[in-house]
């Protein structure tokens, strides 16, 4: 016969009553609520001030030394076949751009995508990594 906890003196809990466990869920709900609505704010009004300074923008011009120009993203984090660059405007509306390989690339949501660097920059963006 295997021991018990109160045989093995160890002493026992009371089971949760339903009372004490939607207290602490609410609690709990409350307390994450508050932290995630904080950052979720936040997040929100950072992403609707870029994408209103993105419509503000103007597409990239075709000048010379320019290939395609630009595009819309086709998802969240990806650009079309072709434009590779990465476009977003920040909230104090800075335009940068990324490239492949740079270390944000991957996470970084894109307002517009060019095909080259150079369409970038005759966009008014400029690169997203120091000292360039």
């Amino acid at each position: 016969m295997s021991e018990t906890p109160e045989s093995a003196g160890q002493p026992v809990e009371a089971a949760p009553t339903a009372e004490r466990v939607e207290h602490w869920m609410s609690q709990t709900g409350e307390r994450l609520g508050r932290a995630v609505g904080g950052i979720g704010q936040r997040v929100r009004g950072f992403t609707s001030r870029a994408r209103e300074q993105a419509e503000k923008a103007t597409p990239a011009p075709n000048l010379a030394g320019s290939s395609q120009g630009s595009a819309e993203p086709e998802t969240e984090t990806a650009c079309p076949a072709g434009f590779p660059v990465k476009g977003n405007v920040r909230p104090n509306g800075d335009k940068l751009y990324h490239v492949p390989g740079q270390a944000s690339y991957g996470r970084t949501h894109p307002e517009r995508c060019f095909a080259t660097e150079a369409d970038a920059r005759n966009a008014g963006y400029r690169p997203a990594w120091p000292g360039v």
